[in-house]
């Protein structure tokens, strides 16, 4: 049935639980919210991403030379370096907060809803925070050119903690557009001998990127926000319209009301995901080459 549920679901928090979420409850529904929000602020005593907005909010934009940032080819100009540091002067308050931050230990951006709903999570700090990420390259690329291995090396460092600060936030989209912040950083490695002008100590640069070292996470607690969502779309967006026990209809207000093709009850439903979940779980901690996926989640309510 719940095709609709699940692209919705598809967009939402990937959450590292501590501990096991209460279960949702229609009547009064849990504020999954605020007890992610709880959860993850558990420890931190001084919070990274507040140093990350005080650089966020001191971004000064320029679309053109965001686009210079980002371009390898043709190589840049001697109009277009003057541009791009032009743009890095501007912002210096900004680098400056952005790479405190990256350096700090603990990171959450809190989650804020208007509905108190985690499928209408605002994120709006994505779009400045990959910006600046891209600047800070920039900037990697223009000292690494200057002969300032050692400046444009701890750049680089900054934008994959940023990334890896990212990657450790409950969402699944600030995961994704981790992976691409730390791609802009891995790509320069990567173009490094290209990129940097006369000798270069390696040596120094990789016991540099040790710093960067980080445990991934793991799948089980990445699926646990796959249940939490769930859990509180059931609460929030699928009703008993006949009174007789069982969910029956999907209602999210931002989209078209869907009739479900099995009503069940609530219970039912989380035991049935939980199944589910448990399923992926063996499937990303298996064998990939052999392992069968389990089908796509919802596809039976």
């Amino acid at each position: 049935m719940l095709r609709l549920l699940a692209s919705a679901l598809s967009l939402c928090p990937c959450l590292v639980l501590a501990e096991d979420p209460p279960l949702p409850n229609p009547d009064k529904p849990v504020d999954y919210v605020a007890w992610i929000n709880a959860q993850y602020s558990k420890g931190i005593k001084e919070n990274a991403a507040d140093v990350y907005r005080q650089a966020l909010d001191a971004f000064v934009e320029d679309e053109r030379a965001l686009e210079l940032a980002t371009r390898w080819d043709p190589p840049w100009r001697d109009y277009e370096r003057r541009k791009l540091q032009r743009w890095l002067d501007k912002n210096e308050k900004c680098l400056e907060r952005f790479s405190a931050a990256a350096g700090m230990r603990g990171c959450y951006f809190e989650f804020r809803s208007e509905t108190g709903g985690l499928v209408e999570v605002g994120l709006p700090m994505l779009s400045p925070f990959c910006a600046v990420s891209r600047m800070l390259a920039a900037r990697a690329r223009l000292r690494l050119a200057d002969g300032e291995t050692e400046a444009a090396v701890e750049d680089i460092v900054t934008v994959i903690c940023a990334g890896c600060h990212l990657e450790s936030q409950p969402n699944l989209i600030e995961y994704l557009v981790a992976v691409s912040v730390r791609a802009t950083a891995y790509g320069l490695l990567i173009r490094f001998p290209q990129v940097a002008s006369g000798e270069v100590d390696y040596d120094a640069v990789l016991k540099s990127l040790r710093r960067v070292d980080r445990v991934p996470r793991s799948p089980k607690k990445q699926l646990g926000v796959e249940r939490i969502t769930y859990l509180d779309a059931l609460q929030r967006y699928c009703k008993d319209n006949d009174g007789d026990g069982r969910l029956d209809k999907l209602d999210i207000p931002t989209l078209e009301s869907v009739e479900l093709t099995r009503p069940e009850t609530i219970e039912t439903l989380i035991a049935e995901c939980d199944r589910f979940l448990e399923r992926w779980y063996e499937v990303l901690s298996s064998d990939y080459a052999t392992v069968t996926c389990p089908p796509f989640m919802y596809q039976s309510l």
